[in-house]
């Protein structure tokens, strides 16, 4: 039986200062990455971001991708490379095995597990369970410092997108500051029970 080469690529799409955060990958386990910079990118939403990953990642047999970023819950960004590249996407798996040209994952939904299965190539987004927590060792740390990160462009990619390529765009058109809150209504006493239900009455919510 001949062992099969497996090489991990880290990749993501961020502002310079993202390459910090690429090493601590590459102590964790990743082989080389791919950092795509480009002033055009800034203010990018969803389906930009998916635009340029899917490019970036159309060679790999296997994506691997977070649930959620921390900056924001949409979740639909490994949805839209899947899509971009016609694959096949297991979403918020909990579990991953990989084997034989396929991957098998289970998804906890609010009231199934589901056991899921897809050939590769595939996009799978992972949640915090998929994995358990890994510190990196001082000789990983060294050996990081010397792995490749790629830097690349969108002219690198051979891509159009970013805000301007955008076929609609949002935009701020005006903004306030929040009200200052206020004290809610206080019941209390022998009263409580009245003054509680004519306050919920008031608001129609009863």
């Amino acid at each position: 039986m001949l062992n099969t080469r497996v090489e991990v690529v880290a990749v993501t799409m961020g502002p310079a200062g993202a390459d910090k955060a690429m090493r601590k990958v590459l102590a964790l386990a990743a082989d080389s990455a791919v950092h795509i910079v480009d002033d055009g990118l800034a203010g990018s939403d969803m389906i930009q971001t998916a635009r340029v990953l899917a490019e970036a990642v159309k060679d790999a047999d296997l994506v691997l991708s977070g649930a959620e970023s921390t900056d924001g819950g949409g979740g639909m960004v490994p949805a839209m490379m899947a899509e971009i590249l016609g694959r096949a996407h297991i979403p918020y798996a909990d579990a991953i095995e990989v084997a034989d040209g396929s991957v098998t994952a289970v998804t906890n939904t609010d009231t199934q597990k589901l056991t899921l299965s897809a050939a590769t190539p595939v996009v799978v987004s992972l949640t915090e369970k998929a994995g358990e927590p890994k510190l990196p060792n001082f000789k990983s740390i060294r050996e990081a410092k010397k792995k490749d990160i790629t830097v690349t462009s969108l002219a690198d990619l051979g891509v159009a997108a970013g805000p301007d390529a955008a076929y609609v765009r949002n935009v701020m058109v005006s903004a306030a500051e929040r009200p200052p809150k206020e004290a809610g209504v206080k019941v209390s006493g022998d009263t409580a029970a009245t003054e509680l239900v004519d306050f919920l009455a008031t608001r129609h919510l009863i």
